[in-house]
């Protein structure tokens, strides 16, 4: 059996021996010694170190730490880093100058990908004021997520090709992939960040749900349940099926949501009885009803609480708007009221019928008034598809 040549006995020693020596913290500052002795900048000296030792000898922030002390006279080899105050983060920097930092040089995507760095600077975000008046949720039947904030548009979609599960954002040319985490989590961040902050001004949320984007919205819903109420002036949700508006609803805060927007594709029946229940459409003061509305005078009750509505019906006969009048003439609430509808009645009848009068002998204007209020209608009467405007108005 022959022998082990000599050379490579010692290669194999001298293999072990630097890899004893890479375990000896004494041994790799004393060559980060002869490296600052070669004059080289800091960088340039760890790349140094690492050819002779290894990339895995040591990593650069501790490299730097001995670098820097020796560089500055301090030559203890044996020195308990323990004495030292712990790291500083981007969070010890002044709040007024991050909030300056933030405010002149990061642009509102920036601003979005801080607020998703940790919870830390999330909540630092929430202290600035993201100068967003209108936001709009987009659940595409991809799976995707679109968020836009004014003219910044954001996606959020699942990494289906990454090694980890984890989700890519996106905006314009510029993307950005996030390693272990759920998209839906990126988007719940994003959107507590600009609806959290104390200095919010978001005043209109926008929700359009794709037939194939339900299951999504779904959990994406549920994840937000988590957090605080959602303050906005005017809600706007765009779905085949307004049923999946009510979880939405849930969270936003009462008496501070003034608008209430649906618009259904299918025309499938909004949920009157259901919505009615909830403190934000009782206190609510304007509602839109897009493609599908009230089928029944019964349903108009519905909007008795209402200053304002608009609402699209198939056809408004007589008989029904003569029972909303006095409805509405009466009301405490009542300001002005546009229905999308037929109306196959001349002004001049509805007039002789209600007891009111044709303004200037407009066949356009009608007036009725109890002694108290006026209701003015303004509409397309006798036409196909036309469009009804009743004003409330004091008697002067």
């Amino acid at each position: 059996m022959s022998s082990i040549p000599p050379e490579v006995n010692r290669a194999i020693s001298m293999t072990e021996i630097r890899e004893s020596l890479k375990s000896n913290p004494i041994y790799l500052r004393v060559c980060i010694q002869y490296e600052v002795l070669e004059g080289m900048p800091c960088w340039e000296s760890y790349q140094s170190f690492c050819t002779k030792l290894g990339k895995d000898a040591m990593e650069y922030i501790d490299f730097e730490f001995w670098f820097m002390r020796f560089y500055n006279g301090e030559t203890d080899l044996e020195y308990n880093r323990s004495k030292d105050a712990g790291k500083k983060t981007i969070m010890d920097l002044p709040t007024d100058l991050m909030t300056h930092i933030a405010k002149d040089y990061l642009k509102p995507f920036d601003m979005v990908m801080l607020s998703q760095v940790s919870r830390n600077l999330q909540s630092f975000c929430g202290t600035l004021d993201p100068g967003t008046k209108k936001v709009e949720l987009h659940m595409s039947p991809t799976g995707s997520v679109i968020i836009t904030f004014e003219k910044l548009m954001i996606l959020y979609k699942p990494a289906y090709g990454m090694k980890k599960n984890g989700y890519e954002i996106g905006c314009g040319y510029e993307r950005i992939r996030v390693e272990n985490g759920d998209h839906l989590d990126g988007v719940r961040d994003v959107l507590m960040t600009q609806f959290s902050s104390k200095t919010s001004t978001v005043s209109q949320l926008t929700v359009i749900v794709d037939s194939k984007g339900i299951e999504e919205w779904k959990k994406l819903v549920e994840k937000l349940s988590f957090r605080s109420k959602i303050s906005v002036k005017t809600v706007r949700f765009v779905a085949d099926d307004p049923i999946h508006f009510l979880p939405l609803l849930y969270l936003l805060t009462p008496g501070y949501l003034e608008q209430i927007e649906i618009s259904n594709h299918r025309n499938i029946a909004i949920p009157y009885q259901r919505l009615m229940e909830t403190e934000q459409w009782k206190q609510a003061k304007r509602a839109v009803m897009l493609r599908d509305g009230p089928s029944n005078p019964e349903h108009f009750q519905y909007f008795n609480r209402f200053e304002e509505f608009t609402v699209t019906i198939d056809e408004l006969t007589m008989e029904v708007l003569m029972e909303l009048s006095y409805i509405y003439i009466a009301s405490p609430h009542f300001k002005s009221c546009t229905i999308e509808s037929d109306l196959l009645f001349q002004a001049g009848e509805f007039a002789s019928e209600i007891g009111g009068y044709i303004v200037d002998d407009s066949p356009r204007v009608v007036r009725y008034s109890n002694g108290a209020h006026v209701l003015e209608y303004r509409g397309d009467f006798g036409d196909l598809g036309g469009t009804l405007r009743i004003e409330k108005k004091e008697v002067v």
